[in-house]
């Protein structure tokens, strides 16, 4: 009985128990499973080695985006957007300097120009004062050097046509005089002379006064306008 049961075992083959087919996403996992920084693709969503340059899962390309065109693309617009911002903010900034530079050149040389004027000015002025001065005391110097002075000075009209002059005159000559005459010629109001009016005297002391009184020789006293001394003679 024994031998039956071992020669039936022995004859009957032994059936290799079947093992169900591993999945395709579990494969993926398990051969991705491990130590490491992971990334995800993006069409399947399986987690995969973030070195990983194809899904082992899909087969899609996950090249990391830095290695993109576009984003290269995009960081050489940003860099040129910079360096145009940059060189239009120093164009600013040296458009900025030289306006200030500018109202400052033309400040400081509208403050020249006036001080240039205002210090032209004071020497007109005092070169003014200066000559006035000057002619004052040449007139001063000539007076004092004259032999007579004449002074108060006025012209007077009669009823019967005839002018006179009359004044006073000093004789300063260092010495006395035997005879002293003086003259005066005189113009209508076109500056025409239109005759002459003389007085004389005799004995002036030096330092002594005359207080004369020149007649006109002519009846024109509806034509006189002015006169002036034409001579003063002594001897």
């Amino acid at each position: 009985m024994a031998d039956e049961m071992y020669t039936n075992a022995a004859e009957t083959p032994v059936q290799p128990t079947a093992q169900p087919a591993a999945q395709p996403a579990q494969t993926a996992q398990a051969a991705t499973t491990g130590t490491g920084a992971q990334k995800i693709c993006k069409k399947c969503k399986t987690s995969i080695p973030a070195s990983a340059s194809k899904c082992p899962n899909c087969g899609s390309k996950v090249s990391p985006f830095y290695k993109r065109w576009w984003f290269w693309a995009l960081i050489i617009l940003l860099l040129a957007g910079l360096a145009g911002g940059g060189t239009a903010a120093k164009s600013g900034n040296s458009n900025k300097n030289f306006s200030a530079e500018s109202t400052q050149s033309q400040s400081q040389s509208g403050s020249s120009a006036s001080s240039s004027e205002s210090s032209s000015s004071d020497n007109s002025a005092a070169t003014s004062e200066e000559s006035s001065e000057s002619t004052e005391q040449a007139a001063q110097e000539e007076e004092e050097s004259a032999p007579y002075t004449i002074e108060k000075e006025k012209l007077s009209k009669d009823d019967f046509g005839f002018v006179s002059i009359s004044g006073q005159l000093t004789n300063q000559s260092g010495s006395d005089v035997s005879y002293l005459q003086i003259e005066y010629n005189l113009y209508d109001k076109d500056g025409a002379q239109i005759g002459t009016a003389i007085d004389n005297t005799t004995n002036l002391g030096d330092g002594k006064t005359w207080k004369f009184k020149a007649s006109s020789l002519d009846n024109v006293a509806d034509e006189v306008d002015s006169f002036e001394v034409a001579d003063v003679t002594g001897w």
